[in-house]
């Protein structure tokens, strides 16, 4: 689910600005995202990530190739990358990916 906007304004009474604007939510190539995972604004994903199932994406990550997951979520693993295919069948194709 992709929560980009705030539906509701969210005021500080002594400065009056706006504590929750919209923002843009940014999710890279290659990302393989698991059911259930709930990104809120300002969540930014990079390239070749994996988003384990029940994850909330509510921050930038600046690192490609992780592994995110948790509530909030939190990177698990770095440097990993992702096949539909199994085992060495991946190592063995000419453009991975």
């Amino acid at each position: 689910m992709f929560r980009g906007r705030n539906d509701h304004a969210v005021f500080d009474l002594k400065s009056l600005n706006r504590l929750n604007e919209d923002t843009d939510l940014i999710l890279g190539n290659k990302n393989w995202v698991c059911e259930n995972v709930l990104f809120l604004p300002r969540s930014n994903v990079l390239n070749g990530c994996v988003i384990s199932e029940r994850t909330l994406i509510n921050k930038a990550f600046s690192e490609e190739h992780v592994l995110i997951a948790g509530i909030p979520g939190t990177v698990k693993k770095r440097n990993i990358m992702w096949s539909l295919h199994t085992e060495k069948v991946y190592f063995s194709e000419e453009t991975p990916l």
